[in-house]
């Protein structure tokens, strides 16, 4: 394939070279898969968003639609790796506010509910942890798919349901029922970022932390493995 003289394709170009692709347009992209790491597995994916981002007139190429060229394997790769990057850069509530939960809880649920079933070894903790993360956010997430909208507090009662009033012309005062979510204490929000979920509880992950990275890498080189065992498995069950 050639890709003409832009200079950022030219770079592109060589990216190819290190990421073992050799072909990309919007409907087919051609990979060698001879590295499961997780890193040379990404750069395959978004090397190729990159490129695909620079030769089609639609500035909004997804990601998603890049990923459905590629392999499942890929896409465990992608959403480990965001994971992993999202949580360690701004905490787990940076992966919910920057939209990667609603996508990638999906996902992930069902391998680590079964990861949970083995036998104990270094990564239990690990494991644990991510688990007991991934069956706080499941209930609201379901919801939220089930309903395309969450409830969250309203901001004008502050989740109390009334407010109070003071007449401009005379001394009556007191309160009333809240006149944005009409004393029920919350509103529907169609964006899952609102949803108030306390992210401080899960501070003392960061002890199994620096363990994640390589469980998520032996997730990747065991994959074929893990999903047949993981398949039955269903967020929305």
């Amino acid at each position: 394939m050639k890709f003409g003289l832009y200079e950022a394709e030219k770079e592109l170009e060589n990216e190819f070279k290190k990421c073992n692709i050799s072909a990309v347009t919007s409907e087919f992209i051609h990979f060698t898969v001879n590295n499961r790491d997780i890193q040379h597995l990404m750069n395959q994916v978004y090397t190729s968003w990159q490129y695909l981002g620079l030769k089609t007139t639609s500035a909004n190429y997804g990601k998603h639609q890049v990923i459905n060229l590629f392999t499942d394997l890929h896409r465990t790769a992608v959403v480990l790796g965001n994971f992993n990057y999202q949580v360690g850069n701004g905490g787990i509530r940076q992966w919910i506010d920057n939209g990667y939960c609603l996508d990638d809880l999906i996902y992930l649920y069902p391998i680590f509910t079964y990861l949970k079933t083995l036998e104990e070894n270094k990564y239990t903790t690990a494991i644990n942890d991510i688990n007991a993360l991934f069956s706080e956010l499941r209930p609201p997430v379901k919801f939220y798919i089930e309903h395309e909208y969450i409830r969250v507090e309203c901001e004008n009662c502050q989740g109390y349901g009334e407010c109070e009033y003071e007449s401009d012309d005379s001394d009556d005062s007191g309160v009333i029922t809240c006149w944005d979510c009409n004393g029920t204490g919350d509103i529907k929000s169609k964006n899952f970022e609102d949803y108030d979920f306390d992210a401080s509880k899960f501070d003392s992950y960061e002890k199994s932390y620096h363990d994640w990275i390589k469980l998520f890498q032996i997730i990747v080189d065991h994959y074929e493995e893990i999903k047949l065992k993981s398949f039955d498995v269903k967020l929305l069950r």
